[in-house]
């Protein structure tokens, strides 16, 4: 702004001078204020590019911090072990000063879901055809001897272990017959169980009924429940 009123004032003094209006000294002032501000123009510009240079500089510093927050943020989320559901670790053989690392593929502890523990009973593959989702089940515990707990199929598995092969380039052999697998079926007890003492994985005998010879029933409960009161009586050699 300066600049521009500096060369108006100049330009309109150069007129005067001309035609005699005023004297050649005092227009002499005028362009030495014109000459001052182009000045003062040209350095604000070298000014301007330097502090321009100085603010990339910076911004370049800048993006070099915040990619190393974001690559010690993401160190950090990946040495963080996050539980899928809620439950609790148990056998941890991790101890203070080791390394969990992912290879070898050996894990330091054990995860145990304390949301909703499966009940599965392995069943031979003859029965197959009568066992369906929503069909009644009774289930008895060696842990608790006498009593027998209902229940309902919710799922059967439909795929076997022994049908899983690993892809290698070697050919299947079939000289010797595969071993026949029991299908896992899923319960679901009506009972909560929460105020037996049954760890997980502990051993139970499972019926189900299906709706074909349902009067055949009574008997499997009936020996279902002479089962369960012969684990009243536990010998057990220390």
């Amino acid at each position: 702004a300066e600049f521009k009123l500096a060369k108006v004032t100049e330009e309109r003094n150069r007129q005067l001078v001309k035609s005699g209006g005023i004297a050649e000294e005092r227009y002499d002032r005028f362009l030495a204020a014109r000459k001052t501000a182009e000045q003062d123009v040209v350095d604000a510009e070298a000014g301007l590019v330097k502090a321009q240079d100085a603010l990339a500089a910076q911004n370049s510093v800048i993006l070099e911090a915040k990619a190393k927050l974001d690559k010690a943020r993401f160190d950090l989320d990946s040495a963080t072990v996050r539980a899928p559901t809620n439950g609790y670790a148990t056998q941890v053989r991790l101890e203070p000063g080791m390394m969990a690392v992912p290879l070898p593929l050996r894990p330091v502890l054990t995860f145990v879901n304390s949301e909703s523990p499966m009940l599965v009973g392995a069943f031979k593959q003859n029965p197959l055809q009568n066992i369906r989702p929503g069909h009644r089940a009774e289930v008895i515990f060696p842990a608790i001897p006498g009593r027998a707990f209902t229940g309902t199929v919710t799922k059967v598995m439909e795929a076997l272990a022994e049908g899983q092969l690993q892809p290698s380039g070697d050919m299947l052999s079939v000289t010797a017959p595969l071993s026949e697998g029991r299908v896992p079926v899923f319960i679901k007890l009506d009972k909560d169980m929460s105020e037996y003492n049954l760890p997980l994985g502990s051993a139970a005998s499972v019926a189900v009924y299906g709706k074909k010879m349902e009067a055949l029933a009574v008997i499997r409960q009936v020996l279902l429940r002479m089962m369960s009161w012969k684990n009243v009586i536990c010998f057990e050699v220390l």
